[in-house]
């Protein structure tokens, strides 16, 4: 089977220095691309980076709207845990309790009966 012939050029060692430690000198002498890998977009340099907006009164509010409603998850949580959680588990076990013994009474001394002679 023959091999095909690979358009590629072999990639070079990355140079290092005498600890192991990559060469800065290489990293910044890289294209862009090269850097920061195929999805990196340079920022355009007509740009700035503009200011922070002081936050509108919807902003405030939806903070204060999403604070109430975590807080409202976090009492829902510990209400489930402390109260309901603990309820359910007792009247389960319970019932099961009570479900297991009469098993066990049914089995027990059923299985002890004499049997009839008719």
């Amino acid at each position: 089977m023959s091999q095909l012939a690979s358009t590629e050029a072999p990639i070079p060692p990355i140079p290092t220095d005498n600890v192991g430690y990559l060469d800065e000198a290489y990293i910044i002498n890289l294209p862009e691309h090269s850097r920061f890998g195929s999805n990196y977009i340079p920022p355009s340099e007509d740009s700035e980076i503009s200011p922070q907006t002081p936050n509108t009164q919807d902003d405030v509010a939806s903070d204060v709207t999403d604070e109430d409603w975590e807080e409202l998850l976090e009492q829902t949580q510990q209400i489930l845990v402390v109260f309901i959680l603990p309820f359910i588990g007792r009247w389960l076990g319970r019932k099961f309790s009570f479900w297991a013994w009469a098993r066990f009474v049914e089995w027990y001394y059923l299985g002890l009966r004499p049997k009839p002679f008719f």
